[in-house]
């Protein structure tokens, strides 16, 4: 059914390079040119109407602070970040999380978030606007997105990547393939492998080592995402296949 689908369309429109590869490994018989890619890229006119600082924030201005941004839980890599947090054992070194936890891992979540909230390392918001995006990480150091590798975590890259590199942000990302083409292509981070908390302590480590290297990284990531990883560049190629159909029908 799939490859009827995929097959009888007109155009099949991914989110990545790695997600237009696996598909026509699978179906070779695809070519090539029926393929668009279309990442998770922001709006960049919708971020210059956010406040880019505000003073809620401001604790952040002491210690190295990493931030994460979205849905938490096993499938997001938190759980290994604050085990990585804890082999790091390095109070100087920070975590600030927001978004709404998964149902499932709620208990184990609480559990483990007791010791750092006590210790002060870790700060947790249930949820915040994504407004507040540019305010939390006018401190930070490094943003995150630890995923496990799955079906879903390979076919694209999360929306929340491209935000961190428009705030000028370096990433700490795990090895699903498509955030690793990002890293290596911008030069705007760093990534572990996925599941390997030891592996994810020594780049946070590293990080913490090398700051002056992150703000490198994350002017790179910022400039790639004004010239390229932005809806007016990817627009066009979709936009030009939508007006030949309106317009030509082809």
């Amino acid at each position: 059914l799939e490859y009827k689908l995929l097959s009888e369309s007109d155009a099949v429109i991914v989110l990545s390079r790695t997600y237009r590869d696996f598909l026509r490994a699978k179906y070779p018989a695809l070519s090539e040119e029926k393929f668009l890619i279309y990442p998770n890229i922001p709006v960049l006119q919708e971020f210059e109407k956010y406040t880019p600082y505000n003073d809620n924030y401001e604790f952040m201005k002491e210690g190295f602070w990493m931030v994460y941004f979205g849905v938490i839980g096993k499938r997001r890599g938190i759980m290994d970040v604050l085990k990585a947090l804890r082999r790091v054992s390095n109070p100087d070194i920070h975590l600030l999380l927001v978004g709404p936890v998964d149902r499932h891992d709620k208990e184990e979540f609480s559990a483990e978030l007791e010791y750092f909230i006590q210790s002060k390392q870790v700060v947790y918001y249930p949820w915040k606007d994504i407004s507040e995006l540019p305010s939390m990480l006018y401190y930070a150091h490094l943003a995150l997105s630890p995923l496990v590798k799955n079906p879903q975590h390979e076919s694209g890259v999360a929306n929340k990547v491209f935000q961190y590199m428009l705030l000028c942000k370096a990433l700490l990302v795990s090895d699903c393939q498509p955030q690793v083409d990002i890293i290596e292509e911008c030069k705007c981070g760093l990534y572990f492998r996925a599941n390997d908390v030891d592996d994810l302590a020594e780049k946070i480590i590293w990080a913490f080592k090398n700051q002056e290297k992150l703000a490198e990284m994350g002017t790179r990531g910022r400039r790639a995402v004004l010239e390229k990883y932005n809806s007016d560049f990817q627009y066009q190629p979709i936009l030009n296949f939508y007006n030949n159909i309106a317009f030509h029908g082809q």
